[in-house]
């Protein structure tokens, strides 16, 4: 690469700081509709607090380098917070879907801001599908320079 002419690029994780999962509150319930399970107001609760106490600080090592690996450890930690199976299946499957993620206040400014500075914006994470098509879905695949997905990589980022 010529002195001078050097490509500047920031790296921006998916979750968390592009966008946010449902609430532990929101999921249950989107959830038990598509599983067709009718949770009292109680239970609903309950569950929607050990999904946002637990299920997101589950670290497993090498369940993101596969779509195999993450249904092999995350299912099995649903399926242990409800006792219907069908509910568990619905919990995890609408993971994958556009309408549980959504953008997050403040990442449209950040891609902006990137682009203004004349920054490559490069989306990493620890993901074991391709999200290419919820940026598409958003508006935002144009700001998007590249990609570095767990499950393409071969690689997960550090715990910490």
């Amino acid at each position: 690469m010529r002195k001078g002419n050097v490509q500047r690029a920031i790296l921006v994780d998916f979750a968390g700081t592009l966008f946010l999962p449902l609430d532990g509150k929101q999921w249950a319930m989107a959830a038990s509709g598509t599983a067709r399970v009718d949770l009292t107001a109680h239970e609903s609760t309950e569950l929607a607090t050990l999904l946002d106490s637990r299920f997101h600080h589950v670290r497993d090592p090498g369940r993101d380098l596969s779509p195999a690996a993450h249904r092999q450890s995350m299912l099995p930690v649903l399926e242990s917070l409800v006792t219907d199976k069908a509910l568990a299946r619905s919990l995890y499957d609408l993971q994958f879907k556009d309408e549980f993620w959504h953008l997050r206040n403040g990442a449209r400014d950040l891609l902006r801001g990137a682009r203004e500075r004349g920054l490559r914006v490069i989306v990493v994470s620890n993901v074991p599908w391709d999200i290419r098509p919820l940026f598409t879905h958003a508006g935002l695949r144009d700001q998007i320079h590249g990609f570095a997905l767990s499950f393409e990589v071969g690689s997960e980022k550090p715990a910490s």
